[in-house]
């Protein structure tokens, strides 16, 4: 039981960091007209990758939260 516990909490750590780094992400998208311009273009960014990045973390806890 515990354990299920931990996945549960680690899941929502997880959820709570996708969360932030979309929100930066998205702030970011709103103050730079460039930025946007190159992100609907395909283009990458350092908050797009930490997006990225975060919603590995969540899926992988989630799988945990599964089991």
């Amino acid at each position: 039981m515990r354990n299920r516990k931990e996945a549960v909490l680690a899941a929502m750590r997880a959820a709570q960091i996708f969360l932030e780094r979309s929100e930066e992400l998205m702030e970011r998208l709103e103050l730079d007209k460039d930025m946007r311009r190159y992100f609907e273009c395909g283009g990458a960014s350092k908050e797009m990758g930490a997006v990225k990045r975060a919603s590995m973390d969540l899926t992988r806890a989630l799988v945990k939260v599964r089991k």
